[in-house]
């Protein structure tokens, strides 16, 4: 009998549940605090984050290059530690106009504080999106989202959370085009989402025994690696940080180019599978086939995780993993990591693998909070507090 269980599984049986909660919840908080007069003038959008939250920030981009793409304005996702400590700001006029939007569920990890004060400091804009609606970064923002979850009794590693950033942020990209006079708006993103979200309820229980197979084929794999490119992007690196965080085993992402560049010439070829997450609306599909069939040439298990309305060719020795249909390519990230959670979730429980490894951190370490705050200037040379 297993000592540990991995509770994945868990928060994705939840997800149907939660999904209309948490379209209004987040539906709520923006129509509060998102007002036209008060947003028009941004012409640069920092969408801000570290861990999970990053992966969240990178699907939200893309959804605000996509719906709110009007006035030149434009769209950042970067991590918390470029923009606090690297990033320079030396334009005073374009400062005023810059919003940098920073995702914590917790609103206290030490880079969250350190990007809020530095935002201050330089006469930028904050805006915090948050399940703590007391926290420290909530403070020092001058506006704050509030996803309000529900509560989840085992809710670690973060799935809920990175979903609740997400359909925060995709609605928040709707307000925009609203504001902007684009065509789209809140209620019908929020449709768009809930629509889509729930072509995944009939396909849970075949994911579910699809990836328990897998799970018992690479158990004892050295390294499972996932690729996608930028629509996928978010997805893959939030399978990797699963994997790694409830199996401990190695876990990479690439993209269709880069992996035949360095990624390939892993050994242990025939037992370090590849997982492909890709999107048949999107333009890089001839790449993507390219790599699968460069890797299946070497001996790499290779599996595809795609829209099921695509129409591509059969691969010999590539196996399929079908997502929901999708006509705006934009909607496959809010569920495609879903499959590869699944996987994360049995290969745990096979291994019998505790949570994050048992909390490894020594007494004092978890530096994710505890990590010294130092605010810069205007470049990385000028530390101001």
């Amino acid at each position: 009998m297993n000592v540990n269980r991995c509770f994945l599984k868990d928060q994705i049986d939840s997800l149907f549940d939660l999904l209309p909660v948490q379209l209004e919840n987040s539906k709520k908080t923006i129509e509060k605090n998102v007002h036209k007069e008060d947003f028009m003038y941004f012409r640069h959008v920092y969408i801000v984050a570290s861990g999970d939250s990053y992966m969240a920030a990178l699907a939200g981009q893309r959804a605000f290059e996509k719906y709110a793409n009007k006035y030149a304005v434009h769209y950042h996702a970067v991590k918390a530690m470029e923009i606090s400590r690297f990033n320079e700001f030396t334009d005073k006029d374009l400062n005023e106009q810059t919003l940098v939007i920073i995702i914590s569920k917790s609103g206290i990890g030490s880079r969250v504080i350190e990007v809020l004060e530095r935002v201050n400091a330089l006469n930028m804009t904050g805006m915090v999106i948050t399940d703590s609606i007391d926290s420290k970064a909530v403070e020092l923002a001058k506006y704050s989202l509030y996803t309000d979850t529900p509560k989840f009794t085992n809710d670690r590693p973060a799935l809920r959370s990175y979903f609740a950033a997400m359909v925060t942020l995709y609605l928040l990209a709707a307000r925009f085009s609203e504001m902007y006079g684009n065509s789209m708006n809140m209620e019908t993103m929020s449709k768009n989402i809930h629509d889509y979200m729930m072509l995944y309820k009939d396909k849970i229980a075949i994911y579910d025994e699809q990836m328990m197979k897998l799970a018992e084929m690479y158990k004892y794999a050295n390294s499972i690696t996932f690729v996608g490119d930028s629509d996928e992007q978010s997805s893959c690196n939030f399978a990797v940080s699963k994997v790694i965080e409830v199996t401990g085993i190695h876990s990479k992402s690439d993209d269709s180019e880069e992996y035949g560049h360095i990624n390939y010439f892993n050994h242990y070829v025939s037992t370090n599978p590849v997982f492909f997450i890709a999107n048949s609306l999107n333009s890089n599909m001839s790449r993507v086939l390219e790599t699968i069939k460069q890797s299946i040439a070497v001996g790499r298990p290779a599996y595809l995780m795609i829209n099921e309305n695509s129409e591509i060719e059969d691969i010999e020795g590539l196996s399929k993993i079908m997502l929901p249909s999708v006509e705006d390519d934009v909607l496959q990230s809010l569920g495609s990591y879903i499959p590869a959670t699944f996987l994360a979730n049995h290969i745990s429980d096979l291994l019998d693998e505790p949570l994050f490894r048992g909390n490894i951190y020594p007494e004092g370490f978890n530096t994710i909070r505890n990590s010294k705050i130092v605010v810069y200037g205007e470049n990385g040379n000028e530390i101001i507090s």
